[in-house]
């Protein structure tokens, strides 16, 4: 038997050996669990048969091969369309000013997208990215033409103040556009973010959200966690089912351009986000709504596929996903956008061909062994932000600085697995399918 890499984890109510290499997993009993851990350390395949464990070891694929180094193709483009935004909140990571792309650069891009042979998602970003329907109307049009038959997806991440104008209704139906609203919570709890310096944000935003509701279109809802909110996560849930949201994500508010923020302390947030966790699952919330924070990692705990990009194993930056500033500058990933050290390339000079060699050593640079992982049992299953370890702890390599509040999570999604079979048996329902797409 060929030696891998593996951990046993002890949790309180039961123990878990897992493969570091593939996050696959065995749980149940501690004192069977250390018995085949020994045994697989060994590598003594005839104990093994002779002891009953080598048909679940095989289900569970625990001796499964590493995921292959290979290149891979983006599946992800994110565009910034221009930084003007109606909005200031106080933690936004985008540029602050009003530049936006022009007509040169939109027509490099498109050329530049029909290179890659693939299906894609392309993401619009701001600023705020509907205030520019018209330019992006052109855009997705030249996308289409220069990808002919390739499948190609649009979506867009909106502050939804500018949701309840009809025009703008008509250009997310007529292209076919997913949308994601940012929104941290009603009154208060969204603190953090202005409209014209009023406090009318909050009613517009709701009336919108609702009116969307009526007309029967399905989107999701980002919500950022701060002081602002990071006590009241339960408050943001029940307005978002309230509101009919079909999925919603909370995401701590990091500093990201060396941008200074009022950041939430990450005990106070593991707390808050593991109490979430246990209301969603005890009270049967996940057939309500999706919180993506839990759906995400419950995938990789259960998959062996990675999903959602950020996820992976370590990272998808410049090979899942790139990003393309207004003035045609590409980056691995959204977050670096406006880091000029983090530049990989530009539309004016590069194909993702000559891109391909320059993100593949560009990852070389900065993923190193991830030391502070290294001996952790859920490595490939939580997924990092290498540009958020960075900003706040200064150097790459190193997980994301809310790493331990998803271990916890991973821990308990892992005990619910074990232990709560109408849960296991929702995973596998049609509802959950649709929450996936």
């Amino acid at each position: 038997m060929k030696h891998r890499v593996f951990k046993e984890a002890v949790f309180e109510r039961e123990s878990i050996l897992i493969n570091q290499h593939t996050g696959s997993w065995i749980g149940g009993d501690i004192n069977i669990i250390q018995d085949l851990y020994e045994i697989i350390e060994r590598g003594d395949s005839p104990l093994l048969i002779e002891k009953g464990y080598y048909e679940l070891v095989k289900e569970s694929k625990l001796l499964g091969k590493p995921y292959p180094k290979k290149k891979r193709i983006p599946q992800l483009i994110v565009i910034h369309i221009g930084h003007k935004c109606n909005l200031n909140c106080k933690y936004c990571y985008a540029k602050d000013d009003r530049e936006s792309i022009n007509m040169e650069t939109i027509k490099r891009v498109a050329d530049f997208l029909s290179e890659i042979n693939a299906p894609l998602w392309i993401q619009f970003m701001g600023g705020e990215p509907l205030l520019y329907t018209d330019l992006l109307d052109d855009f997705i049009k030249r996308i289409k033409e220069a990808r002919k038959k390739l499948k190609t997806f649009f979506e867009l991440q909106t502050n939804g103040t500018l949701l309840g104008k009809p025009s703008v209704l008509e250009f997310i139906n007529k292209n076919e556009i997913r949308f994601g609203i940012s929104y941290d919570g009603p009154g208060k709890l969204s603190g953090n973010r202005y409209y014209r310096k009023t406090k009318i944000y909050d009613s517009i935003v709701n009336h919108n959200i609702s009116e969307l509701a009526s007309l029967g279109f399905s989107f999701g809802v980002l919500t950022v966690v701060s002081n602002s909110n990071v006590n009241n996560l339960r408050e943001v849930l029940q307005w978002a089912i309230s509101k009919k949201v079909k999925r919603i994500s909370f995401s701590p508010a990091v500093p990201i351009n060396n941008k200074e923020i009022d950041t939430i302390d990450p005990v106070v947030y593991q707390n808050n986000l593991t109490a979430l966790y246990n209301d969603w699952i005890e009270e049967k919330i996940y057939k309500q709504i999706d919180i993506c924070n839990f759906s995400i990692l419950t995938d990789n705990v259960t998959d062996s596929a990675r999903i959602y990009m950020c996820r992976k194993h370590i990272c998808g930056a410049e090979l899942d996903q790139i990003a393309i500033d207004v003035n045609g500058d590409i980056y691995p990933c959204d977050y670096m956008v406006g880091s000029i050290e983090m530049k990989i390339g530009t539309i004016y000079h590069n194909s993702i061909h000559t891109l391909s060699s320059i993100r593949e050593e560009f990852h070389n640079t900065f993923s190193s062994d991830f030391p502070e992982c290294q001996d952790c049992a859920f490595i490939s299953i939580c997924g990092s932000c290498l540009y958020q370890s960075l900003q706040m702890k200064g150097k790459y390599g190193y997980g994301r600085p809310y790493c331990f509040a998803d271990k916890n999570i991973i821990k308990n999604i892992i005990h619910i697995l074990l232990s709560d079979q109408e849960y296991v048996d929702f995973l596998k329902s049609k509802q959950y399918e649709k929450y996936k797409r």
